[in-house]
């Protein structure tokens, strides 16, 4: 059992179509870690449209601001993103995000049946 933001889900169509495609670019069967994968995709889409704030200004403070001060709403696989992040918070997800699973003989699933029935809404960082 572990703590997950993202577990393998059908009914959400971004995280299906996230595992198809990473299917197609690797030879792993299943997704070692889709939670790393997963925020890994988001974290560098989040980070290409703070670049695209900064301008030309890739420096540091100018990627902080940028990150600060997103003017649009991101789709992503872990959960749709509105202002992840600001001067004081730096923390794109919040605790009502996180679900428990577990990996038994190469299936991944939610630990509590509540969950998993719950789990086709996406949540958002409160």
């Amino acid at each position: 059992m572990s703590v997950q933001t993202v577990l393998p889900n059908v009914f959400l169509e971004r995280n299906n179509a996230f595992r198809l495609k990473y299917r197609k670019l690797s030879d792993e069967s299943l997704i070692g870690s889709m939670m790393s994968a997963a925020q890994t995709y988001d974290a560098m889409h989040l980070l290409l449209r703070a670049m695209f704030e900064a301008k030309a200004d890739l420096s540091g403070p100018a990627l902080k601001r940028g990150l600060e001060n997103l003017p649009r709403r991101y789709a992503g696989v872990v959960t749709t993103y509105d202002k992840p992040f600001s001067a004081t918070d730096h923390d794109a997800i919040s605790a009502n995000m996180l679900w428990l699973g577990t990996w038994r003989k190469g299936t991944r699933a939610y630990f509590y049946a509540e969950d998993a029935k719950r789990a086709s809404k996406i949540r958002v960082k409160e």
